[in-house]
């Protein structure tokens, strides 16, 4: 027999190792994060908080918070997406994910062949999964044409994860209720799950100021929407009133803050951006140049080729310049 105290020992004891696996996961997601992040210089220009968010959108869809975090950091990793498309894409990709039951590695490599064509990636997905209408196929299409890529990606995306989550609730909706009264089981233990992490990394400042800042402005934001209405407000005490204006204050001074840091991440990754079409332009010309060539061009090349070669060696045994 157990005496009470064994079993209350036995009770912390579960309790501090529960605490102490919600604790590492925390440090994990927040690990992966940055170094996802820090991978591509931030090509994507965004924040570990930001990417916080977007898990806590895409994971309410299936309730895998996990995954939905390994999408995103495969996305961040890529260094193909930017800050503008990363959400629609994340959001799509964690649709297919759940639709398909496809790993996080593999939707990410779906989704990357987007950045070379969004029409084709958008036709040749729908020839699997019958999605795409004419008219989107045709808009996206056009962006395409007009050189607006991250419009055509953000298209294809939302049009994507729209048709995913129209078939997700089709087939909730025909699971028998022994099916359906699993998954609900295992969407509260995620759930509960997900809660147990976010308020541990908030309690112990576990959180960037990224994340803290970002779960500030949801908190906020949350108990603003219960204080009433601003006649309500105006209705209540003086005690009241600097209560409701103290929260909006503060919100607003989080909200500036999460735009000004949003911005210089940007900024930086449209300098990435810039550079990378800039190299990838030059040398496109300097192919160019070289197919079309004469005979010409092409002995002048060998020969000013020829002088660089033998300025190297005069230089390296102590000559002067070659004219």
């Amino acid at each position: 027999m157990f005496s009470a105290t064994t079993l209350a020992v036995g009770g912390t004891v579960a309790a501090i190792v529960s605490a102490s696996m919600v604790i590492a996961s925390v440090i994990n997601d927040q690990e992966a994060f940055n170094r996802s992040i820090q991978l591509t210089g931030n090509y994507a220009g965004v924040t570990t908080g930001q990417l916080e968010m977007m898990a806590q959108a895409g994971g309410q869809l299936g309730s895998n918070y996990s995954q939905v975090r390994d999408i995103l950091n495969g996305l961040v990793s890529s260094g193909k997406f930017t800050s503008e498309t990363l959400s629609s894409v994340s959001g799509a990709a964690s649709a297919m994910a759940e639709l398909t039951g496809q790993s996080a590695d593999q939707v990410v490599a779906e989704f990357v062949k987007m950045t070379d064509s969004a029409s084709d990636w958008a036709m040749n997905s729908s020839e699997q999964y019958h999605w795409l209408d004419s008219e989107t196929y045709q808009r996206i299409r056009s962006l395409e044409e007009q050189g607006r890529t991250e419009d055509a990606i953000e298209i294809a995306s939302q049009a994507y994860k729209k048709a995913a989550v129209e078939r997700l609730g089709e087939i909730e909706t025909q699971l028998n209720w022994v099916a359906r009264g699993w998954k609900n089981v295992k969407d509260r233990m995620n759930e509960a799950l997900q809660t147990a992490k976010s308020g541990v990394s908030g309690a112990l400042g576990l959180d960037s100021e990224d994340e803290a800042r970002v779960k500030n402005i949801i908190a906020l934001k949350a108990e603003l929407a219960n204080v009433g209405s601003d006649t309500d407000v105006a209705s209540k005490d003086a005690g009241y009133q600097r209560y409701v204006s103290s929260l909006k204050a503060t919100l607003s001074g989080l909200e500036a803050e999460e735009t000004a840091a949003k911005a210089v991440n940007e900024e930086r990754a449209k300098r990435l951006k810039i550079d990378e079409e800039s190299n990838a332009a030059s040398k496109e010309l300097e192919q160019s140049w070289k197919n079309n060539a004469s005979d010409i061009d092409k002995e002048a090349a060998a020969v000013e080729k020829l002088r660089k070669t033998y300025q190297k060696m005069w230089t390296s045994a102590g000559g002067g310049k070659i004219t």
